[in-house]
């Protein structure tokens, strides 16, 4: 995976997570989608949006100051498959977790669920704040790699 690959990759995905929750958090409750009620649906917000406007706050700041880098064709962790893995995995165990985390709260709350038996509001938001911890901690240590606050030189090791 390239730098460039890399950058795009992590752009794309939080714009598509940071969508999808903005839009499922609004749309869900009224639309009787999700177990949640409308009150509850700006502490789930204000704990995942943050994370994803952090990183495309980043890219877009990258963007603007420098355009792209001579390096859009080296290679993340020098070509290392682990680099790749460590880029797209986070975000994609994230992706997984999420999902299931959702998917019990709509399950325990639902219908055909015994009442006063499903998760709650409190623990829907630590399990989230769980997963997004995981992805957090790995793509913070990639992001200035992948958007430098300063330009990058294609020689290393030489200084002006």
């Amino acid at each position: 995976m390239t730098f460039a690959q890399a950058r795009m990759f992590l752009v794309l995905a939080n714009l598509i997570l940071a969508g999808f929750a903005l839009a499922f958090f609004a749309l869900a409750p009224p639309l009787h989608l999700f177990p949640l009620k409308p009150p509850q649906t700006p502490r789930l917000i204000e704990l995942v949006l943050p994370v994803f406007l952090g990183y495309l706050g980043a890219a877009a700041q990258f963007v603007f100051r420098h355009g792209e880098l001579e390096d859009s064709e080296a290679k993340v962790a020098n070509g290392s498959p682990l680099g790749t893995v460590l880029i797209v995995g986070p975000v994609a165990l994230f992706a997984l977790a999420w999902a299931s985390i959702l998917a019990a709260f709509a399950i325990s709350n639902g219908k055909a669920a015994p009442e006063g038996t499903g998760m709650d509001i409190d623990q829907l938001a630590t399990y989230t704040t769980w997963a997004l911890s995981v992805m957090t901690v790995v793509t913070n240590s990639a992001v200035p790699f992948l958007f430098p606050r300063q330009k990058r030189r294609a020689t290393r090791g030489r200084r002006s």
